[in-house]
């Protein structure tokens, strides 16, 4: 098994082992008491059979693995004083010492150390157990590691991704304090990962202000009028860094650059919310009514962070209050949306209009889009596709009129983007304005949607507990709702139904055929459940060349069951590929399609169209004529 497949296998159990009750029902009795850390069922079966102790799952993990994810110290006492082998690794090379250092535990670090657990270990990401403690934000597990074996090369090892522990440290956790200690040992501050971010790149970007501190007091390097530094330049406006904004001024960075919606620098400052940073791009000309791609003025992106200050100085400067973007929202449409009363009270208190959006008036099926041809083009650009990208396709119901997406809101402060349900349908021959659905919680991720292809159902991805399971534990499956006559139902559980796989575990794209049939890829892998009899069948994985050592993702099946779309490749270079099913069953050598629609992890289909990863649309003719002839 390669690199990859094994890190998504690691990355899916990592996923569940903290959030999925039940997730372990295929592992021994000792695996499930020492991952819940219940030392007397534990003791109980060791006293019966001494040998449970180094008795592995199908992952390769022993009940020490279990107990170190958990950090159950005196179980781990146990388990060591019993025998278990302090060094033993898994299936993604992760040890226990791996562990309880990712988890910042001192004590289970310290005490399997001097049960000999190697420091220099590596797991299938090329990191160390120092690589976890930076990572963690433990000082005193990282002295103690140097004291005990690790040293300065531990410093630059890198991962999957090429990040360095400093690189790691500034993306993921950006704890100044870990950052100075490992730039006093001697971390490369300059050094970039695969994807070309330094770690000053990947703090701005967080973003982490303290971190980006440390780093500008370490002396990294900071690129100016180059792809690397227009994005370096755009955070800093954009995340409100003065001091890495000011830097690069001096350095004579130019101040022309657009953002990725097409907005100019005041754009991003005004999201960023620096006062310092806004005022001088007005005061040199920038214009504070200039529309971006989806009609955005910076007045907008203020109100949306809720930079009262910055709105403040943009009215002073003759900034239009009730400018419109394309959905119809001024700033206290959104400022609303955003349900922030004290904002809009101050929008009001300045004779702001405070009337609901003006959303167009647009009529006809799939919101009145010219249809696509064979070459994929932007699918509702301002409405669909606007700044708050959806993070997976776009599904629009099989006649047109229905349409569903995650977009990714954009937090306030930075960080990862988050989000929920949106809809809109064709009601009385006019769109409605876009809606958050009423049956998408907020304080769940709630994505993915798709259509059956009969329409009466609709499928999507969430991570809400599952019923009589803990409030604080939620998962990630696959929920439903149907269509009644008063719209959509409550959401059901999938997996509440006669389905043998029990909770998913990792499920991220999933699709079904007309007869119910269910395709979906786990661990990297795309499995099938064919429905009879109103059960589903054990998943199998799908023959042919459909997997491979590589990652395979995304199914999307026909709704005759005879078409696969899906993707494949490793890290973040996905392909799409189609398969073909031959009368006997078996699957056709797939064909990629990286030329005719490009990468992209999942899509959804619609009558003729395939809806692509990316906001974008395609007629689907094409893929037939890519049927082997016989």
């Amino acid at each position: 098994m390669n690199l990859a497949k094994t890190m998504a296998i690691a990355a899916a159990l990592l996923f569940t082992s903290g959030h999925t009750a039940g997730a372990f029902q295929a592992t021994a009795e000792i695996h499930q008491a020492a991952s819940s850390g219940d030392l007397a069922k534990v003791r109980e079966l060791v006293e019966k059979d001494p040998a449970l102790i180094r008795l592995k799952d199908e992952n390769g993990r022993t009940p020490l693995h279990w107990a170190a994810r958990g950090v159950h110290f005196e179980l781990l006492k146990f388990l060591v004083e019993k025998g278990a082998e302090v060094g033993a690794a898994d299936a993604s090379g992760t040890t226990a010492l791996h562990s309880v250092a990712a988890r910042g535990h001192f004590e289970a670090c310290k005490m399997l150390i001097e049960k000999g657990a190697s420091v220099k270990a590596k797991n299938a990401d090329g990191a160390t157990p120092f690589y976890h403690a930076a990572t963690a934000g433990s000082r005193e597990i990282l002295e103690y590691l140097l004291a005990h074996g690790a040293n300065k090369t531990d410093l630059e090892i890198r991962n999957t991704w090429g990040r360095t522990p400093l690189c790691a440290v500034a993306r993921d956790g950006g704890q100044p304090e870990i950052l100075k200690v490992l730039v006093a040992l001697g971390a490369d501050v300059n050094a970039a990962d695969s994807s070309g971010w330094t770690p000053i790149m990947l703090a701005a970007w967080r973003p982490n202000k303290e971190a980006v501190d440390v780093l500008l007091d370490a002396g990294a390097d900071l690129p100016v009028n180059n792809p690397e530094g227009e994005r370096l330049l755009a955070d800093a406006a954009g995340h409100g860094l003065e001091r890495l904004f000011s830097r690069m001024v001096e350095k004579g960075a130019s101040l022309t650059i657009l953002n990725r919606d097409g907005g100019t620098l005041l754009h991003s400052a005004a999201a960023g919310g620096a006062s310092a940073i806004v005022e001088s791009l007005v005061n040199k000309g920038f214009d504070v009514d200039k529309r971006d791609l989806f009609d955005w003025v910076p007045l907008h992106l203020a109100a949306e962070q809720g930079h009262k200050d910055v709105i403040s100085l943009f009215l002073q400067k003759g900034a239009d209050i009730n400018a419109r973007n394309k959905l119809g929202q001024t700033a206290y449409n959104i400022a609303a949306e955003r349900e922030d009363p004290a904002l809009m009270d101050l929008l009001a208190s300045r004779k702001a209009d405070t009337s609901a959006p003006n959303f167009p008036r647009i009529t006809g099926k799939y919101l009145g889009r010219p249809r696509p041809g064979r070459t994929p083009v932007e699918f509702a650009p301002g409405i669909v596709s606007h700044r708050y990208k959806p993070h997976s396709t776009v599904a629009v119901s099989p006649s047109g009129d229905e349409i569903f997406w995650g977009p990714m809101i954009i937090p306030r402060g930075g960080g990862y983007a988050s989000g929920y349900l949106m809809t809109t349908r064709l009601e009385k021959g006019r769109w409605t304005y876009p809606v958050k659905v009423r049956f998408s919680e907020r304080d769940f991720r709630d994505d993915h949607p798709f259509f059956s292809p009969d329409g009466k159902r609709l499928y999507f991805l969430s991570n809400r507990p599952a019923p009589g399971s803990p409030q604080d534990q939620p998962s990630q499956r696959t929920w439903y709702v149907e269509k009644t006559k008063g719209g959509w139902s409550e959401p059901k559980l999938f997996d509440a139904l006669p389905l043998p796989v029990g909770p998913s575990v990792m499920f991220l794209t999933f699709s079904f055929d007309a007869r119910g049939d269910y395709y979906h890829a786990t661990n990297g892998d795309i499995y099938y459940s064919r429905l009879a009899n109103g059960a589903y069948a054990a998943p199998g994985k799908l023959g042919g060349d459909i997997n491979t050592e590589d990652v395979e993702n995304a199914p999307l099946i026909s709704p005759e069951g005879d078409v696969l779309i899906f993707s494949r490749g490793t890290g973040g270079s996905m392909h799409a590929r189609v398969s073909f099913k031959n009368r006997d069953g078996s699957w056709t050598p797939s064909i990629s399609l990286k030329a005719r629609i490009g990468s992209g992890l999942n899509a959804t289909r619609s009558g003729k169209y395939l809806m692509l990863g990316g906001q974008r649309w395609v007629d689907a003719g094409f893929i037939e004529e890519l049927r082997p002839k016989k």
